[in-house]
């Protein structure tokens, strides 16, 4: 192999601006924002899958087309809009509605209603509820648990009802005249139209449903700023609609040991499982009790704050990233190995990274975790394509195999979030500025200087710190007194897990300025102080 197609870099086809790498499809539109699947057009098309789900698809797309038809025929002024989106609707005026309802068959009308019964019950003023007006309908546990198993489905891009969604609202597209295909593509399309109907049992139906995939993507899409009032009014209502359909089945993972209640839960399970005493030993008593408050303070913190499923991204981030800080305190403490110079300087860094990107986060949370997010979804892109790389270049069946086992693992997890085609990646910083920068905005520049910046030199094992932990004089007074590689013996010191806990509710703090949560539960770094002292006590009261 060529020393050339060694040197051949990753992602060629995307064009690079600045230090963003930027995908050809994004590139070729001037960058414009896409809709995003299963936050946004999902409740703009879900009355289209209500329809379909009520009565299959070829009927459904037969009750679609006509009230979407019918709609834009009631439009005297041009261009006509298309009506695909349940927002669409919105523009009719009450005469208009009027004249669409009388315009309707009775029988269409109601299968009509019907289907959208649980859309009724769930957003009682949604756009088309003037076709509902004389079905009234309470909110039951039976729809809620329906509705949320078909969000459930519609979530996926590749499940049957995303599919025929998709296949429905195109078909809507071209059926108002508002998308056109050269005569050499159209036999494809309407075999595409066919195929679909047996999705995904067949190879063509599979192609089909890529097709529809794709069309969704270009069809919907366009700067931001042109997001009109009535489609964001609609998202925020419809998401705050779902929100209530009870607290999230898995609301954490983070609860401490000896927390479990059920009638004999956990029981002969292992540590940590069920109601398991507290150690008796000073030091295992400690950890055991830090561990479960600072655990039970980030639950209660989560717990109050809540979330908005329209702006879900900046809980995301922000919750990921107080269990993240959580975690690398929690996890510190229960290994009293860790509590000297040599290793918890590196943990500490990493503690001031996560403060730093919470506090500057916090400023312009809805915007900024975007970015957070964005610059992750980049991030492992570019590691997949690496990957790819050396799989394509290495005759090494073996490291080949566990490449391709990371790859696919990598794909699924991006592919669930995002399409890859339309990731980009930054080579730079994620937030555009370095960690002295955003300290600097989040008023925390002195924590970057006296923890971010000194810590640093472990983390990069930089000479400050190797000289003073990884080497030893020599002792022949001949030889000037040079260094030889050693390693210090430095005793663990209960110390560093101190400043760990100090630095997990200084990020607490920080939390609870910003959003105003206020919590009531026991405050984990006082028991902690309250604890190391008692430890101290206990040392004093040693004979020497």
């Amino acid at each position: 192999m060529s020393d050339k197609i060694r040197r051949r870099s990753v992602l060629q086809d995307h064009k690079r601006k600045g230090k963003v790498l930027v995908p050809p499809l994004l590139a070729a539109m001037g960058d414009p924002h896409f809709y995003s699947w299963a936050r946004e057009l999902v409740p703009e098309f879900i009355w289209i899958s209500l329809i379909i789900e009520k009565h299959g698809l070829r009927r459904g797309v037969e009750l679609a087309t006509m009230l979407t038809k019918t709609a834009a025929s009631q439009c005297d002024y041009e261009p006509t809009q298309l009506f695909a989106r349940i927002t669409s609707f919105s523009t009719l005026d009450e005469n208009r509605k009027r004249q669409l309802v009388e315009s309707i068959a009775n029988d269409d009308s109601l299968a009509i209603a019907n289907a959208l019964t649980p859309l009724s019950a769930i957003c009682p003023e949604h756009p088309l509820v003037f076709l509902c007006r004389e079905k009234k309908v309470s909110l039951s546990d039976q729809i809620m648990s329906e509705t949320s198993d078909l969000l459930y489905r519609l979530y996926d891009r590749h499940s049957r009802i995303s599919a025929h969604t998709m296949a429905t609202m195109e078909y809507i597209t071209i059926s108002q005249g508002k998308l056109h295909f050269p005569t050499e593509l159209w036999d494809k399309k309407m075999s595409d139209f066919e195929a679909i109907v047996n999705y995904p049992d067949t190879e063509e139906s599979e192609g089909a449903a890529s097709s529809f995939r794709a069309s969704v993507g270009a069809l919907n899409m366009g700067p931001f700023s042109e997001r009109s009032e009535t489609e964001l009014i609609w998202l925020e209502y419809f998401w705050e609609q779902v929100a209530g359909f009870g607290p999230c089945i898995q609301n954490t993972t983070i609860e401490g040991e000896g927390e479990g209640e059920g009638e004999g839960e956990g029981e002969g399970e292992g540590e940590g499982e069920g109601e398991g005493p507290e150690p008796t030993d000073t030091l295992e008593r400690l950890v055991f009790r830090y561990r479960k408050a600072a655990q039970q303070e980030l639950e209660s913190r989560i717990d109050k704050w809540g979330f908005r499923l329209n702006s879900i991204e900046q809980y995301e981030v922000i919750g990921a990233l107080l269990a993240r800080q959580t975690t690398i305190a929690t996890e510190l403490a229960i290994a009293p190995t860790t509590w000297t110079s040599h290793t918890a300087p590196t943990l500490l860094r990493g503690m001031a990274d996560v403060h730093i990107a919470i506090a500057w986060i916090l400023q312009d949370a809805e915007v900024r975790a975007g970015k957070f997010i964005e610059d992750g979804l980049g991030a492992i892109k570019l590691q997949i394509a690496h990957r790819k790389k050396s799989v394509a270049e290495s005759d090494d069946n073996e490291t080949n195999e566990h490449n391709k086992n990371i790859i696919e693992y990598w794909e699924s997890w991006l592919n669930s979030q995002r399409l890859p085609d339309l990731v980009e990646v930054n080579l730079g910083s994620w937030s555009g500025l370095n960690s002295r920068a955003m300290a600097e905005e989040a008023g925390c520049l002195d924590y970057y200087n006296f923890v971010f910046a000194p810590f640093s030199a472990a983390v990069h094992s930089n000479w400050a710190h190797v000289s003073t932990h990884n080497t030893v004089y020599c002792s022949n007074p001949a030889h000037r007194f040079h260094r030889l590689p050693g390693i210090a013996d430095h005793p663990i010191d209960p110390y560093w897990l101190y400043l760990a806990g100090k630095y997990l509710e200084k990020t607490f703090r920080e939390f609870d300025e910003a959003t105003g949560v206020k919590v009531d539960c026991c405050c984990a770094f006082d028991q902690l102080c309250d604890d190391l002292g008692d430890i101290q006590e206990v040392t004093d009261e040693q004979p020497k």
